[in-house]
């Protein structure tokens, strides 16, 4: 957490407005933006990502599921932290949802 980042949040996400995502049967409803950090919840049914960097890093907690990419499979309660200028494939072939936060991450 970042000072300033104190905003309580709850949101039923049976209800929200889930919106496309970067690829094909990805879909993203926006959590929380505070300065340069953004919360998201991300839910894939069956996508492959195109390689991207992580800049100021990048944080997923799998909720359901398993998220995976060419490093593995992380099933539910695994906490994934890529540091800056990081890079990953990520793909779903069964479909999850996560909790994914970005740039946040100090870069030194």
């Amino acid at each position: 957490m970042q000072p300033g980042d104190s905003l309580q949040c709850a949101i039923d996400t049976r209800y929200a407005q889930w919106h496309p995502g970067v690829a094909a049967g990805l879909t993203v409803l926006p959590l929380a933006n505070v300065g340069n950090t953004h919360r998201d919840a991300a839910l894939g049914a069956r996508y492959p990502l195109p390689i991207h960097r992580h800049y100021c890093g990048e944080e997923i907690f799998v909720l359901e599921g398993v998220f995976s990419d060419e490093f593995g499979d992380y099933p539910v309660g695994h906490w994934v932290r890529s540091p800056h200028l990081s890079q990953r494939q990520p793909f779903n072939w069964e479909g999850c949802l996560i909790l994914v936060k970005i740039g946040h991450l100090n870069v030194t």
